[in-house]
């Protein structure tokens, strides 16, 4: 049986997950090589998994090619946020948060997921004050925290020495 699009995008989700990165780029060559459409979702699929090995430089240029290609809004919203968030869960919570100032820059509305990351990355350091800036600027824009944001504020205040920034 010949592969088709779906089965590519299927083994790149699978080496991705399996973080086994260069081997999913190599599969996306081969799906070129092939005459096989590289999508969002196989680009967002590797987004995801240069966070995970920490590849921002590469994750950066394929965001560059989702957002050169006509996609819809939420395809250029999950390839921000999973940079932003793997800013965040690597600990530069100013880049994640920088980041997710150029997203709007760019006229992409950051999610809840979004925001919920910068909280989550600020909490883990134990910069309450950040966290709780960002929750504040998340409902300004109007995005109504679900389970996942008052889960990662109850968790990481709770965690967190002292009440700075509690208010």
């Amino acid at each position: 049986v010949d592969p088709d699009h779906v089965s590519y995008n299927t083994l790149v989700k699978g080496l991705v997950n399996a973080k086994r990165v260069r081997e999913a780029f190599r599969l996306k060559k081969q799906m070129q090589d092939e005459g096989f459409l590289v999508d969002d979702t196989t680009r967002n699929s590797l987004i995801h998994g240069c966070v995970q090995v920490q590849r921002f430089g590469d994750a950066l240029r394929l965001l560059d090619e989702v957002a050169s290609k006509p996609c819809s809004s939420e395809d250029l919203t999950i390839a921000y946020t999973t940079i932003v968030a793997g800013l965040a869960k690597s600990g530069d919570v100013a880049a994640a948060a920088d980041f997710m100032d150029q997203m709007r820059e760019n006229m992409i509305a950051p999610n809840v997921v979004t925001y919920t990351a910068v909280i989550t990355g600020a909490l883990t350091l134990g910069d309450v004050r950040q966290a709780w800036d960002t929750f504040r600027e998340m409902e300004l824009n109007g995005v109504t925290a679900d389970r996942g944001t008052f889960k990662a504020m109850i968790s990481g205040l709770c965690s967190s020495k002292g009440s700075n920034g509690v208010e």
